[in-house]
């Protein structure tokens, strides 16, 4: 009697060893059909037994089962991460010991290749639609497929360690896991990978956690490895600005107009630091640069405008200051005349936006003082 039930017990277990392995052969002939719900059903049965869980067939076929439902929009719906089965999967077969008996190392190499970019590129994809922990795991997985590059074919397709981390880097700026992020930029500059903006980067994150002097160190930093980068230049020039330090924020902005000549922004914070230093020519040259550069925009319009407004408002108020009626008479008129050359920058600015009520309390003001009735009248109307 023990013989026998011995026997019934080996059969049994061969039994359930042949379904198994029947499982795996079925997955094939059902990826092979073109059937990849069916055989994504089959080949996980296979993968969750012991007896094939590890069989270097099973991992193989999971690997193309599961590329075929990343690469195939007719399939990618059947699983979201199934780029990171399938470089789970050939991962697993690159590391068998049995793998060189079914492949060679060629074979192996294009498996890990193909598994790398596609966690790379739905990496990406998952971030801009907001799915950052998965992006974020597809990332790492990478790695473990870097170390089994022996071609280098992954560096070839522009996937490599740093571009894995600059990604990385990304995702954890969006959710604003700053700790994370700092590790992910060190890593690039410990190995003084040539990206520039990974210094304002890392600026920017240690300035909104309110680390100025960090912040600027990192900016110096990369401004030792790229002088005249503009970004990094904005940069500094952000923090002088932010620091109330205008002579600086100067120095910095003439020499990003020097690397950027075309950029109205740059003209536009020139300006704003030459008004706070009470230099009114300079700021208004700088103005006067950004709208020939942009001629609708708004900010510099604006702030021109309001210059010579205000310019001539303080004269207005010298004049009234003046004992000698006859040299105050002069010098209201010069004031008027200031004042009024806002008006075409400010008519634009309203021409641009004609609801802002700071803009229609300088033009009454201005059409008042020219005698221009109708249009005083207008602006009045829509003042009340």
């Amino acid at each position: 009697m023990k013989k026998i039930s011995v026997l019934a017990l080996l059969i049994t277990v061969s039994t359930a060893v042949f379904a198994q392995k029947s499982n795996v052969q079925n997955a094939f002939r059902a990826k092979e059909k073109g059937n990849i719900a069916e055989a994504i059903e089959y080949i996980e049965k296979a993968a969750a037994n012991s007896s094939t869980a590890n069989d270097v067939k099973m991992h193989n076929y999971r690997g193309e089962i599961y590329f075929e439902a990343h690469s195939n929009a007719e399939h990618a719906h059947l699983d979201a991460m199934a780029a990171l089965k399938c470089a789970e999967s050939w991962e697993a077969v690159a590391k068998h010991p049995k793998a060189k008996k079914w492949f060679d190392n060629d074979e192996i190499n294009e498996k890990v290749t193909k598994a790398g970019v596609a966690l790379f590129n739905k990496g990406v994809e998952l971030h801009s639609a907001g799915n950052h922990q998965e992006a974020l795991n597809l990332y790492n997985k990478i790695f473990d497929l870097i170390s089994l590059d022996e071609r280098g074919n992954l560096s070839r397709s522009n996937v490599t360690k740093e571009s894995v981390w600059f990604n990385s880097f990304f995702v954890t700026y969006d959710i604003k896991d700053y700790t994370l992020g700092k590790d992910y930029l060190q890593k690039l500059i410990d190995i003084a990978y040539q990206e520039p903006k990974i210094y304002s980067f890392m600026a920017s994150m240690y300035q909104e956690e309110g680390n100025l002097d960090q912040a600027l160190e990192y900016i110096k930093l990369g401004r030792e490895m790229f002088e005249f980068n503009v970004d990094l230049i904005i940069a500094e020039l952000n923090y002088y600005l932010g620091s109330g330090d205008f002579t600086k924020a100067e120095e910095l902005l003439n020499l990003a107009i020097e690397e950027d000549p075309n950029n109205h922004q740059l003209f536009f914070a020139l300006g704003s630091s030459y008004d706070n230093l009470g230099q009114f020519d300079k700021a208004v040259s700088a103005y006067e640069e950004a709208v020939a550069i942009k001629s609708d925009f708004f900010d510099a319009l604006y702030n021109l405008g309001v210059l010579y407004y205000n310019k001539g408002g303080d004269m207005i108020k010298e004049a009234n200051n003046m004992s000698d009626w006859r040299k105050a008479d002069a010098h209201t008129k010069k004031a008027e005349a200031t004042m009024l050359k806002a008006l075409p920058h400010i008519e634009v600015c309203y021409d641009l936006n004609s609801n802002d009520k700071n803009i229609l309390i300088i033009l009454k003001e201005l059409y008042y003082r020219n005698g221009n009735t109708k249009k005083y009248k207008e602006v009045n109307s829509k003042l009340k």
